[in-house]
This record gives structure tokens, sequence and C-alpha cells, in this order.
């Protein structure tokens, strides 16, 4: 079955959405490296490696329908991050509900257009939706850590809901070690 010119549409987006994730993954993990956060680093590492692998999987399935990837694809570099560690993850969270929107588009897309091959490819144990799943909640977890450790109940409570202020050296580096036990 070929992919409807919509469907292909959509998933030559997502192709690219991916790959400027994976991007902008390798500009947190130079942030880290550059700061001399290991642990940060091997973990942003990680999330760009991940994202490429996405970007692979979107592009085998459009092949497994008999199509090629859309021409033309606006993928850029990153241009702006935020200077602050937690900042990072901030955006790392920003990324991947965007990340989650976008998938979910074309699930509703899917299920719009009969395309239940797609709904399933999305949805399988090793599929995008619950990748998403999971990518979200390691992010939430480390901010959860964030938080805890920096004795507050939500990072909002700090700058009156904007991007908390540097916290204390010892708290980076414990959630630096952290990751990079898990790395």
């Amino acid at each position: 079955m070929i992919l409807s010119a919509n469907m292909l549409s959509l998933l030559s987006a997502q192709y690219a959405h991916e790959i400027k994730n994976a991007l902008a993954y390798a500009s947190m993990q130079s942030w880290a490296e550059m700061r001399g956060l290991d642990g940060t680093a091997a973990f942003f590492a990680g999330q760009s490696k991940g994202e490429t692998d996405h970007a692979n999987m979107v592009l085998a399935y459009i092949h497994a329908r008999n199509e090629q990837l859309a021409t033309g694809l606006p993928i850029s570099w990153p241009t702006e991050f935020p200077a602050s560690f937690v900042g990072q993850f901030l955006q790392a969270q920003a990324i991947e509900r965007a990340t989650t929107d976008a998938i979910y588009a074309i699930k509703a897309q899917a299920e719009a257009e009969g395309d239940y091959a797609t709904c399933a490819w999305l949805s399988r144990p090793d599929g995008l939706i619950l990748e998403q799943v999971e990518e979200e909640n390691v992010i939430q977890t480390i901010l959860d850590r964030v938080t805890a450790r920096r004795g507050l109940v939500t990072l909002d409570q700090e700058d009156g809901g904007t991007v908390p202020a540097e916290m204390p050296g010892e708290v980076i580096h414990d959630i630096d070690a952290w990751l990079k036990a898990r790395a």
C-alpha cells in the first residue's frame, strides 16, 4: 500500500524534525562538555543518537511503504540555547513535547485516512509513540531530581515561573554524577 501524499509529507517532516532534534541534543552535549559535565554530555550524546535512530526508523518505514523521502525538507541547526543547567533540561523537555505533538498529529491523520498500517507502526512496542512516553518521562525524572535536590516543590517556585537562576555547583555535580552512572 502506498502512502497518501499528505501522510508522506507528514512522515517526511517528522524525519526532518528528528534530525533537527539530534542536532539540538548535539549542541547541548557540546554545551555540557565545555563545562566539564561529563555525565550530562553523555546523556545528551545518547539523546542525539536516539533522535538519529528515530529519523532512521521513519525513513525505513517510508521505504517499506514504497515511497521515498520528500525533497526540500527544512532542517536547520539550532541557533539558541539556554545558558543554564536547568535551562538545558527545560529545553529538552520542550523538544520532547513538540515531538510528541508531531507524532500524535501523524497518528490522527493516519486514523482519519484509514491508514491502519501507519497507526500500527506508530503504536508498536518499539514504535515512536512509546518511545516518546519514555523520553518525556526521562526528562521529567531529571527535572524532578533537580527540583527535589533544590528543596523546591516545583521549578516554577523560583523567579515567578521563569527559568530558575543557576543552582549551586554541588547540585549540578550531583545530578551530573547521577546521569554519568546511567549513561
